[in-house]
């Protein structure tokens, strides 16, 4: 009323519910394929949390430049993040430079605030079991190896808060 202008109240987008995608593309043996199953994998979520209205964010260990020397897609919702979604992973390749994993999961822990769902999509799940229990004591932390060999996605401690 002071300020003689109507006001209404934003609200962000619920962030209960949302997910952050971590995906290694760096192939464990050179399998033909590997590459292209984890990042058809990890479209088949972005598709999935689109049609459910659910937040999500992607991270790629593959170099770039600018404040983070690592792909990061924020957070976002809707048909426009699908969209930069899609774009984002037409453009990369298994000839981009890649940075290790484990690198990108400590830069992520100190730097990044963690959503409630993590879903690290990797060839290597037992070597993260690390962070995984860390993480997963707050959050639910799934592990998804399903790109390897067309087996069942790999919950390996699937956990809940």
């Amino acid at each position: 009323a002071r300020m003689q202008k109507l006001q209404t109240k934003e609200y962000l987008p619920v962030t209960e519910q949302s997910v952050m995608f971590i995906l290694n593309a760096i192939e464990k043996s050179r399998t033909d394929g590997d590459f292209e199953r984890k990042v058809e994998r990890l479209a088949s979520y972005v598709d999935y949390c689109t049609r459910h209205v659910i937040p999500f964010e992607i991270i790629i260990n593959i170099r770039t430049f600018g404040t983070q020397p690592y792909i990061h897609l924020a957070t976002g919702v809707g048909k426009i993040q699908y969209q930069k979604s899609l774009e984002l992973l037409a453009q990369i390749s298994e000839k981009n430079a890649k940075i290790p994993f484990e690198n990108i999961l400590q830069s992520i822990e100190s730097k990044v605030q963690l959503a409630p769902t993590i879903v690290l999509i990797t060839h290597e799940p037992e070597r993260f079991h690390a962070f995984h229990r860390k993480w997963a004591k707050r959050r639910e932390v799934i592990i998804d190896s399903a790109s390897e060999g067309g087996g069942e996605t790999g919950n390996h401690g699937k956990s809940t808060k």
